[in-house]
């Protein structure tokens, strides 16, 4: 184990963890020796994945494994809103396929990020420089606004804006046009007509030179509101030591932002290609890997201190998986389960960390001061307590952006 993942597991105790004490009282007076049971029902930190496959598979039998698998361990899913996907044709929706996908992420209990808003790929066919573009995107926004505003958590406002003028179409065309600047506050302008208290994220994977951090800083020098910054950590060709991921997470943190892991891929074997690269765009899926078996367990033990570094961090909020199963993007080996929707190795180990490392679930007994005290991850909890054989359950939150929290059991 290296210096940088000692010192993240000391770290998590201390930015992961706040002082939760249980007071017990019966007819106003303490109670002592009362049971108390204090059980985490979730995290705050969000531990997700994108769940585009989760209500299209071809039998029950894989639908319920997936859904039993996925919050099995996370509690987050990013959903796909993609203008060429959502509207493949003018003004025909990919519903009601987009709706229950949104109703599974509310089935499962679990918070959601829409992604993309704005994005310059996956561009709707029908779409030329001859139409309005602008008045388009605002008029999809609003479209996919009017009906899920309120029912997904986070938006990502635009993905990858700081590579926008390596593609030639008609979204480029008008980025380019009215200034990245502009168009961020125009179509987060129109987010926040729906719902005030929109968060919205500003998302790229080309975090490694001076083109990221130069354009937050545009952002912060334009004044554009934003609610956190996405850093996908796609590793299909190579992984990242943990010194740059550290320094990664270090130097966004100084613009101030919240920073969410959107888009994490680790892969369980080697890019197998003729020319020794990974395709990307048109041919992707024709990408061909070498998969031996000692790689599952390489891919875990990687992941598992990966999570550790992150999730240590105190400007991180979220850690988001890419993807979910096998072979999706990129016809890569990158799942936390087979296509065939089996657990792997790197399943178990995050669950391992998140279900039970990560996890507070302890049983206490009141002092003569009828209180017990325990050091709890942050999430929500309920608190079981018993005296003289009646139990009583008290729900309650601990956050990283509170301090201590007290609970006053009264029976």
């Amino acid at each position: 184990m290296s210096e940088l993942i000692r010192q993240a597991k000391r770290r998590i105790n201390e930015v992961r963890r706040r002082d939760l004490e249980v007071v017990v009282t019966k007819n106003g007076k303490p109670v002592e020796n009362a049971q108390v049971g204090i059980r985490m029902k979730q995290h705050e930190f969000l531990f997700g994945c994108n769940c585009f496959s989760a209500t299209t598979f071809d039998t029950p039998e894989k639908e319920k494994r997936y859904a039993e698998l996925y919050g099995g361990i996370l509690n987050y899913g990013t959903l796909p809103f993609y203008w060429g996907r959502y509207e493949p044709q003018q003004y025909q929706y990919n519903e009601p396929e987009m709706a229950n996908q949104v109703q599974w992420t509310k089935d499962m209990g679990i918070k959601s990020k829409g992604h993309p808003l704005i994005w310059h790929e996956v561009v709707p066919e029908w779409l030329t420089d001859d139409h309005d573009v602008g008045a388009l995107e605002v008029e999809r926004v609003r479209n996919i606004m009017e009906k899920y505003a309120y029912k997904v958590d986070f938006w990502d406002l635009n993905n990858e804006t700081t590579v926008n003028y390596r593609f030639d179409n008609p979204i480029t065309h008008w980025i380019d046009k009215i200034g990245p600047m502009n168009m961020m506050k125009l179509i987060g302008g129109v987010a926040r007509e729906y719902n005030p208290d929109v968060k919205l994220l500003y998302n790229d994977f080309n975090v490694h030179g001076e083109d990221f951090p130069n354009f937050l800083q545009q952002m912060r020098d334009s004044d554009v509101q934003v609610y956190g910054i996405g850093i996908q950590s796609h590793m299909h060709s190579r992984r990242w030591s943990f010194e740059e991921t550290e320094e990664k997470m270090d130097r966004t943190a100084a613009f101030g932002w919240p920073i969410h892991f959107t888009e994490c891929t680790v892969i369980s074997g080697y890019p197998a290609n003729p020319d020794g690269t990974v395709k990307f765009g048109a041919g992707s899926q024709q990408n061909l890997w070498d998969e031996p078996e000692e790689m599952l367990y390489d891919q875990a033990a990687y992941t598992k201190d990966f999570y550790t570094l992150v999730f240590s961090h105190p400007a991180t909020e979220a850690l988001t998986w890419w993807d979910f199963e096998d072979h999706k993007w990129l016809n890569a080996p990158c799942g936390l389960i087979t296509d065939t929707v089996y657990a792997k190795p790197v399943y178990y180990e995050l669950q391992k960390l998140i279900k039970g490392e990560w996890w507070t679930n302890v049983d206490l007994v009141t002092g003569t001061a009828g209180n017990a005290r325990a050091k709890a991850f942050c999430g929500s909890y309920d608190i079981e307590v018993t005296v003289d054989g009646e139990t009583k359950v008290f729900p309650a939150n601990v956050s990283v952006k509170g301090g201590a929290v007290r609970v006053e059991a009264a029976f």
